[in-house]
Formats: C-alpha cells, sequence, structure tokens
C-alpha cells in the first residue's frame, strides 16, 4: 500500500507540471467522457481501504446510489485524482483509532453531485486553511510537519475541482485536535442509458 501513496505523489508531480505555469509536460486538459460514476467513486474510495487498516483508522463510505446518474460524461481520471488525494490526506493526518468517513450524495442543484470527506484528525486552525490552497504550503504545527507531504495535494485539487471540472471545494475544522471536513460539488452531464443505481 506504501507503494500506492508514493504512485499518488509521483502523479501529484506530474499533474503539478501539467497545470502549473511554466510546465514543460503537455497542458493538462478535461476530456470529458462517458463515465461510469458510482462505479468510479466507488473503486476509488475502496482502493484506499487496505491503507486505512494498515493505519489502525475506521473508514467508512456512503454512496447515494439511487439518487445519483448511473452514466455522465465527465473526465473519469481527473475525479479520480481529486477523491484519491482528499482520501489520502484525511488518512494520513488521522491518527490510529481515528475515523474517515465518505459520503457521495446528490448536490444542491440539478445536474451537481457532492463528495464529503469527513476525519477526526489533526484539524486546523482558520489561518491554515487559507494556505492549504497554495503550492508548496504545509502547516508549521510540529505534529503536521512529522507526517510526510509536499504541500501539493490540496493545491492540485483545487486546480483541477475549479479549473478543469467546473466545481467548488470548502474546508472547514473546528480547530486543532477536532478534524476537518472538505466538501467538493462537482457538475455533471448526463448521458444516455441512465437508470438509477
Amino acid at each position: 500500500q506504501q507503494s500506492e501513496t508514493k504512485g499518488l505523489v509521483l502523479g501529484n508531480y506530474v499533474v503539478v507540471d501539467r497545470i502549473g505555469a511554466g510546465g514543460t509536460g503537455e497542458v493538462l486538459k478535461a476530456r470529458h467522457r462517458r463515465t461510469h460514476l458510482v462505479k468510479t467513486l466507488f473503486d476509488t474510495i475502496r482502493g484506499f481501504e487496505p491503507l486505512a487498516e494498515q493505519l489502525g483508522i475506521t473508514y467508512r463510505h456512503q454512496i447515494a446510489r439511487k439518487k445519483l446518474p448511473r452514466w455522465v460524461a465527465t473526465d473519469r481520471n481527473i475525479v479520480f485524482i481529486v477523491l484519491s488525494n482528499l482520501l489520502d490526506n484525511a488518512l494520513k493526518y488521522t491518527p490510529a483509532e481515528g475515523t474517515v468517513w465518505v459520503e457521495i450524495l446528490p448536490g444542491d442543484g440539478a445536474g451537481w453531485y457532492r463528495i464529503v470527506v469527513r476525519d477526526t484528525g489533526l484539524g486546523m486552525e482558520q489561518e491554515e486553511i487559507q494556505t492549504i490552497f497554495k503550492r508548496g504550503e504545509r502547516s508549521q504545527r510540529e505534529e503536521i510537519r512529522a507526517r510526510d507531504g509536499f504541500g501539493l495535494g490540496m493545491y492540485i485539487v483545487k486546480e483541477l475541482v475549479e479549473q478543469h471540472l467546473g466545481g467548488t471545494i470548502e474546508v472547514t475544522s473546528p480547530g486543532p485536535g477536532r478534524g476537518s471536513t472538505v466538501t467538493v460539488d462537482l457538475p455533471f452531464r448526463i448521458e444516455r442509458d441512465n437508470n438509477p443505481q
């Protein structure tokens, strides 16, 4: 499972190169294709179960299958990168015996769905929330610096959500030691053959 986490880190460097100014790689563009939305989300979420078990973290997930469309037009790879970074962060900053919840549900308006990732982890000051989306920025708190990281994950998530998928992201926390909640709202375009799950 450590190799998968390292793979995510390496993948993040590639993504940063393709979305950042002055990157050397091909510019990343969203490719909206017919995608089985629930399966894409479910497979990504299930992929982190071994890591949660290894870390001794309770990992809960719920998908409102009957309220979500089956086939949509979206960029499956970008959705995977966004959700993977959110889950990796939640597990990374949640101590053993903590809990991470993932919920996928309809958004507030038609044509939107919502990803909510909550944890009982290290939490953040309000000032820290303002900086986590900046490239290379990490908290100076010792308990956070003690965990591996390069300050890229949330920067990538925000860029992909807002600039490539046309969505929104919000992070809230009651404070240090009290966990965090990340809410991502993403639009979709329904494809044919769309009976509810």
